[in-house]
């Protein structure tokens, strides 16, 4: 299971970078998986502080 998140980390980063602020749910939309391993994806990424993760509304959103 660490492989998949860690890899779906990458996704997500290169995503974020390519495109900007994104939410959760669009994140998930795109990269087309299941919205644990996306969670668990955007978790490593600010634990590593390559994300930024904020509230906007009623959404979490993250970008770079």
């Amino acid at each position: 299971m660490q492989s998949i998140i860690g890899g779906t980390a990458g996704k997500v980063w290169k995503l974020l970078e390519k495109e900007g602020e994104m939410s959760v749910t669009q994140v998930t939309r795109k990269l087309n998986v299941d919205a644990f391993t996306t969670t668990a994806a955007i978790g490593w990424l600010a634990r590593e502080a390559k994300v930024i993760v904020s509230r906007k509304r009623s959404a979490a959103v993250m970008y770079l």
